[in-house]
C-alpha cells in the first residue's frame, strides 16, 4: 500500500491521546516506512469533567507525528464542539472531495493500537476483498472461535465489536473472519474511496 489517510474525531484529553497518538506513531506510521500517511484529525473544543488538556496540547501531541518523513498531520479544530457523529462526517468529506487516497482508515483518540499492522498484508486481503468492508477488530482470535454459534455461552470470549462466523483466510498476523450480523463501529474500519463515495 503506497499510501494511506488516516482520519480521527478526538476530543480534549492529554491523557488518552499522548497513548494513542504514540501507538499510531510506532505501529501504523514507523511501521510501514514504504507508505505515505496523511493524518486527518478532526478536534472538537470538548473536555469532559475531570480531564485535562487544552486544544494547543493535543494539536502538539498529534503533529508530533508530521516529523516522521512519511506521515503529514492535518488538524482541523472545531470550537464550539460538532460532537462525535458531526466530526466524522466533516472527515468523511475532507476524505472524498479533498484527497485523492484510495483508502482511508477511522482510529479515534481513544483507540490504542496494541500491536504492529504491517499493511502489505491489509493491502493483499483489500484486494482480495474488495467489494467487502474490511474492519481490524479489537477483538482476538481464540482456540474456540470457529465453533462458536449464537446463543452458545462463553460469549464474552469473541469479539467485543462483531459476531463473528466463521475464519476465511489469513495475512501474516491478521485472520479474516466473516461476520453473521449487523453491527455498527466506525472505529477501526478501513473505506475504500468507492465505498465511502456511496
Amino acid at each position: 500500500m503506497n499510501s494511506l489517510c488516516v482520519l480521527t474525531p478526538a476530543i480534549i484529553d492529554r491523557e488518552c491521546v499522548e497513548q494513542t497518538a504514540r501507538s499510531l506513531r510506532e505501529n501504523l506510521f514507523k511501521n510501514n516506512p514504504e507508505t505515505n500517511f496523511t493524518h486527518i484529525v478532526q478536534l472538537c473544543d470538548y473536555k469532559r469533567e475531570g480531564y485535562e488538556g487544552t486544544l494547543s496540547e493535543i494539536e502538539s501531541i498529534y503533529a508530533e507525528s508530521d516529523l516522521l518523513e512519511n506521515c503529514e498531520v492535518i488538524i482541523k479544530k472545531s470550537s464550539p464542539r460538532i460532537g462525535h457523529v458531526m466530526a466524522g462526517y466533516q472527515l468523511f468529506c475532507e476524505y472524498v472531495f479533498k484527497n485523492n487516497f484510495e483508502y482511508c482508515i477511522i482510529i479515534e483518540e481513544d483507540t490504542k493500537l496494541m500491536h504492529p499492522i504491517d499493511l502489505k498484508n491489509v493491502s493483499e486481503l483489500l484486494e482480495k476483498y474488495n467489494k467487502s468492508i474490511v474492519h481490524l477488530s479489537m477483538g482476538y482470535d481464540y482456540p474456540g472461535m470457529n465453533k462458536w454459534k449464537p446463543g452458545d455461552t462463553g460469549k464474552e470470549d469473541c469479539s467485543s465489536e462483531a459476531f463473528l462466523d466463521r475464519k476465511m483466510d489469513s495475512s501474516g498476523f491478521l485472520h479474516v473472519f466473516s461476520n453473521y450480523t449487523n453491527f455498527c463501529s466506525w472505529n477501526g474500519t478501513i473505506f475504500s474511496r468507492e465505498i465511502m463515495n456511496k
